[in-house]
């Protein structure tokens, strides 16, 4: 099958980790899914038995690693895992608990989750700079693996899937954690291949749920914690 102009990129969360149950901060840890997040990849999974798939691009975690494996078999699809969809690096602050970062950076905390560009963790990744180097990535496997008639499947970790949703409907850094913690695992995202803009957008999963916002920049002041 050729090419075509617009695409169905559907966009899974992976399986969450024991650290994410515990409510620990995970950025690029890691990590295998633990059995909620099994059981959520299979449903996943499932899902997309039913549609044809051009292949399953993911990122390099276990966790994403486990779930684009259940994909690819359920479609027989194949995976492309691409270094560059790896989890946005969160330093020091990995692995804590997010209350005790609250407790002793409460400022900051608050900050980062009202907007999570306008603050770097202390050793960690810039969200500029996590934009730039997944929406690359997504932009490049869109143009290469998608066909005609089939959709793309694109794997990431929970941050990741808020940030790529963010940029493909053009919606604020500060609607990423609403995503993150609200949105289904499992969203399809009608994309212009030629443009990269979403033209339309459908949540699929039992607890189907999703809105649409207007496009805002990124232009905010940004906190650099350093060193903790």
């Amino acid at each position: 099958m050729g090419k075509a102009r617009f695409v169905d990129v559907w966009l899974v969360r992976a399986g969450c980790t024991q650290w994410d149950q515990e409510g620990r901060i995970v950025g690029a840890t890691d990590l295998p899914s633990c059995q909620a997040g099994l059981e959520s990849a299979r449903q996943a999974a499932t899902t997309l038995s039913h549609h044809s798939i051009a292949a399953v691009v993911t990122g390099p975690s276990e966790a994403c690693r486990t779930t684009s494996t259940l994909i690819a078999e359920a479609t027989q699809a194949k995976v492309r895992e691409l270094e560059a969809l790896g989890e946005i690096g969160l330093g020091l602050w990995e692995g804590t608990l997010a209350c005790d970062i609250e407790d002793r950076c409460p400022t900051a905390y608050r900050q980062w989750k009202s907007d999570p560009s306008s603050v770097i963790p202390p050793e960690g990744e810039a969200y500029e700079d996590a934009v730039e180097r997944v929406a690359g990535a997504a932009q490049a496997a869109i143009k290469k693996y998608h066909r005609a008639g089939q959709g793309l499947a694109i794997v990431v970790g929970p941050t990741i899937f808020g940030l790529l949703k963010c940029w493909f409907e053009k919606r604020p850094p500060s609607d990423l954690w609403q995503l993150v913690e609200n949105d289904p695992s499992l969203q399809r995202l009608t994309v212009n291949s030629d443009t990269m803009a979403t033209v339309a957008a459908a949540a699929a999963s039992r607890e189907a749920q999703g809105s649409l916002s207007s496009p805002v920049g990124l232009g905010r002041s940004r906190l650099n914690l350093g060193r903790a």
